[in-house]
């Protein structure tokens, strides 16, 4: 890739020097407009893998819930069992 001096010089040799100028300045807007655009679509990818990273964390935190209160239940099933058993015995 030509560096900014090399690009100058190239477009002075076929140009004037104002013709060189304004096509610097738009070769270099285009190059910037080009470089956000690349950039903005690396954000997208970004933002997609988070977004995605996001949803498997949810599914995984529903199934802990379940799982926790499953066994929430069978806790107190098993506290009702042993406390029906000490009745019986009292």
């Amino acid at each position: 890739m030509l560096g900014i001096s090399e690009l100058r010089n190239k477009l002075t040799q076929v140009f004037s020097e104002n013709q060189a100028e304004v096509l610097f300045e738009l070769v270099a807007l285009i190059y910037e407009q080009v470089m956000k655009a690349m950039d903005l679509s690396e954000v997208k990818a970004v933002i997609k893998e988070l977004a995605e990273a996001q949803r498997r964390t949810e599914e995984r935190l529903i199934s802990f819930e379940r799982a926790t209160d499953e066994n929430f239940n069978k806790v107190w099933t098993a506290i009702g069992e042993l406390t029906n058993k000490v009745n019986q015995l009292a």
